[in-house]
């Protein structure tokens, strides 16, 4: 039986070296240590810096991400065209251009005999708000009084890791007059929904270097109308004129109807409607309602509130 005679050629000692050094350095899961660490933004370039001895100009010299080859001498071996190596002189450098999240890695600056200098990659993405419930597109939001809850939530991402606060802005010009409602969740829940849960309420994440996205949810809280002040009862002479002052709280805004009810030795008719009065130019959802009239007649006046409330 004939054998053919194959015609390998032999690695070199040293190639073969480095490789078992490449092949031990995969199993090794301990962080490194660096001689420098560098942060950058996303999308930003970066250039790292080799300065290498003379006598090395001869052989070859690598850039490393991690454990595998990213450049050799002027070539980029990576398949992507944003790693750039260059020698000039006694300097040999790596340039990255619009960097990634996966850019994040260890960068050694080798030789088959000698190891230079490495560098730590730190990629920053600035916080951002990825998701909310109510949604985006429903800013305002209106819960009517006497719910039993409701929840905010809101996602982020970000490298480092967001950290999600919770705010409550105050009624106040000033936009520091804020209440800090929790910190480390993407959820806040109200529950047994008031008058005094409304307001605005800003979810922001933030991450250690200072970068910050922020969400406003706007809650709206209906309810319905109900007497905060109202006159006294009045002893009127006849001929004289008299004023009946009613404040009413609702939201929204209660259409608010005077009557006279007439005694018993007076006429039979209907109640008659004296004034209809919706009062649109009160931000307090309050609506004062004043009737002025000369009667020679004693008389009393009962209020009736209409109310267009909806429950969703």
């Amino acid at each position: 039986m004939a054998y053919r005679r194959c015609n390998c050629e032999r690695i070199p000692t040293e190639r073969k070296n480095w490789q078992t050094n490449i092949q031990q350095n995969k199993v090794e899961k301990k962080e490194e240590e660096v001689d420098a660490v560098v942060t950058k933004r996303i999308g930003s370039n970066i250039t790292f810096h080799c300065r290498y001895n003379q006598d090395e100009a001869t052989i070859k010299l690598y850039w490393l991400k991690n454990t595998g080859v990213t450049a050799e001498n002027n070539e980029t071996i990576s398949a992507r065209s944003r790693y750039v190596s260059r020698v000039e002189g006694d300097i040999y450098s790596l340039t990255i251009k619009d960097i990634i999240e996966s850019d994040e890695a260890v960068y050694k600056c080798m030789s088959i005999k000698q190891h230079f200098v490495s560098y730590r990659l730190v990629v920053i993405d600035p916080p951002k708000i990825t998701r909310t419930f109510p949604p985006h597109s429903q800013p305002i939001t209106t819960l009517n009084e006497g719910d039993d809850i409701f929840r905010m939530e809101c996602q982020a991402a970000g490298n480092p890791r967001p950290v999600i606060t919770w705010y409550k802005k105050q009624n106040s010009k000033h936009d520091d007059a804020i209440t800090t409602l929790a910190t480390n969740t993407s959820s806040y829940t109200l529950f047994n929904i008031t008058k005094d849960h409304k307001g605005k309420y800003v979810c922001k994440a933030s991450n250690e270097f200072g970068d910050v996205d922020e969400f406003t949810f706007t809650i709206n809280i209906a309810f319905q109308p109900r007497i905060t002040q109202i006159s006294e009862d009045q002893l009127i002479a006849h001929g004289d004129s008299f004023t009946i002052v009613c404040v009413v709280a609702s939201n929204p805004l209660a259409v608010v109807k005077w009557f006279k009810v007439y005694s018993d030795d007076e006429d039979d008719d209907d109640d008659n409607d004296v004034n209809d009065n919706n009062n649109n130019n009160n931000n307090n959802n309050n609506d004062s309602s004043t009737i002025t009239t000369t009667n020679n007649d004693d008389a009393c006046f009962q209020m009736k509130e209409y109310f267009d409330f909806h429950t969703k």
